[in-house]
């Protein structure tokens, strides 16, 4: 993925997006940009991929499959079967599993301020002095 980041910077390509750079609509954003040759190379690169999904969405009847062979036939070359075998050979998710879902795209907890393990040390005592129970405030309104 690192490479891909530089091949878009290299093309004058700064995705300003969260996404990761193998997302496929940033990937295809980016083609639109380049020369044909470029992208033909570009895409036989995930020939094998694209293979991949081809077969599993075809598996699921689903006319997403058309999208993936329009990739494969841009591609131009004929995709590793060995590199599609190893991919289907890795088990089929249930798109009907909404328990088996909510776990992949389950989120790591958000937490804010800073981390008093981590960082600098003053700040870790500092916080840690802050978490201390000191003395209890006088009631003057008695």
């Amino acid at each position: 993925m690192v490479s891909l980041i530089e091949t878009y910077r290299e093309g004058g390509f700064e995705p300003a997006t969260t996404e990761l750079p193998d997302h496929l609509p940033v990937l295809l954003e980016f083609l639109s940009t380049r020369p044909f040759t470029e992208v033909q190379d570009i895409l036989a690169d995930a020939a094998h991929i694209f293979d991949g999904l081809i077969t599993r969405l075809l598996r699921r009847e689903s006319g997403y499959a058309a999208v993936f062979t329009g990739l494969s036939q841009l591609a131009g070359v004929q995709a590793d079967s060995d590199a599609v075998a190893g991919m289907l050979a890795q088990p089929d998710d249930d798109p009907t599993d909404l328990t088996a879902l909510d776990a992949v795209w389950e989120e790591a907890e958000v937490t804010f301020g800073p981390d008093p393990n981590a960082g600098c040390p003053q700040v870790r005592d500092m916080l840690a002095t802050m978490d201390r129970p000191g003395p209890t405030p006088l009631n003057r309104s008695a």
